[in-house]
């Protein structure tokens, strides 16, 4: 059973993944002069780093080495803001082209892990379970914001790519 606790802090995350399947319920689009990713790049891209992070939350292992957090981490999280081109995703969240299906396939997988990540008791713990890249170490609340504000942060970009 979930703990209720914990569902409100997926309500958004679940927000944000009927936003991407209505996104993708279109056809791709790019716009060159605001991303070299296209819509369904960004939000392949998004299911890629959300399912590592659901993953590294799920099981909660604390990393060998443990990073100090950066300045620029308090700072993207104190104002929920990532600005943009100023970091390069890590090879293994890349984009790779995959098709419609596969990309409603990778929500329906997230949405299950959401629900796995929300039936933890330890989600408030403070063990680090994980090494941000540019942050530094993140326990599972702060990797849950994580996830909110790069979320955010694409669909501004998937917003300004339909503008166009």
């Amino acid at each position: 059973m979930s703990n209720p606790s914990n569902l409100s802090k997926f309500a958004l995350s679940n927000s944000h993944l009927d936003k991407l399947e209505q996104i993708i319920s279109i056809e791709d689009r790019a716009a060159k002069q605001i991303s070299s990713w296209s819509v369904y790049l960004q939000v392949e891209h998004v299911l890629l780093v959300n399912s590592s992070i659901s993953e590294m939350i799920s099981k909660g292992v604390e990393p060998e080495e443990i990073k100090n957090r950066t300045l620029l981490s308090y700072l993207v999280f104190a104002f929920g803001y990532i600005p943009r081109g100023k970091g390069k995703a890590p090879e293994h969240v890349l984009p790779c082209r995959i098709s419609q299906i596969e990309l409603i396939n990778c929500i329906k997988k997230l949405r299950e892990q959401y629900l796995e990540i929300s039936k933890l008791d330890t989600l408030n713990s403070k063990l680090i379970v994980g090494n941000h890249p540019f942050f530094g170490a993140l326990n599972r609340k702060q990797w849950l914001r994580f996830m909110e504000i790069h979320t955010n942060h694409h669909l501004k970009i998937i917003n300004d790519i339909e503008s166009t």
